[in-house]
């Protein structure tokens, strides 16, 4: 997926009739900007109905330049692993449908959905 398929995608699942291009894009961009944060920040991010995000140390290691194949030296450096949420997991292989997360408190890291859930309050 593209990021212009999932903002058009988000737009036309909107029932806003305020909602535009600009406004999900912002959104979007808003929601990258939030997790790449917490992950520098925790290490970790949490979305309790998708899957976890984490940051993993990754050691310096031996490779090959893919052109020459020419033995090179990589440095270590980080990198994010998903690891998928059961409710997932379950969507993928047709066990369940996929379910919009039930109205809870959100917790420590939910900020985004915290915001989602205000919006949704003042709207009823």
């Amino acid at each position: 997926m593209r990021r212009n398929y999932l903002v058009n995608t988000v737009l036309e699942n909107c029932n806003d009739d305020y909602a535009s291009r600009r406004l999900v894009n912002n959104i979007v961009d808003s929601t990258f900007k939030v997790i790449i944060s917490e992950l520098k920040k925790q290490g970790k991010v949490t979305f309790s109905s998708f899957g976890t995000f984490k940051v993993s140390n990754r050691k310096a290691r031996d490779g090959r330049h893919p052109k020459t194949g020419e033995p090179i030296k990589l440095k270590a450096g980080k990198t994010v692993r998903f690891q998928p949420a059961q409710g997932l997991k379950e969507a993928l292989n047709g066990k369940q449908q996929w379910k919009k997360s039930s109205k809870h408190p959100a917790g420590q890291g939910d900020k985004l959905e915290a915001l989602y859930l205000a919006k949704e309050d003042e709207q009823v």
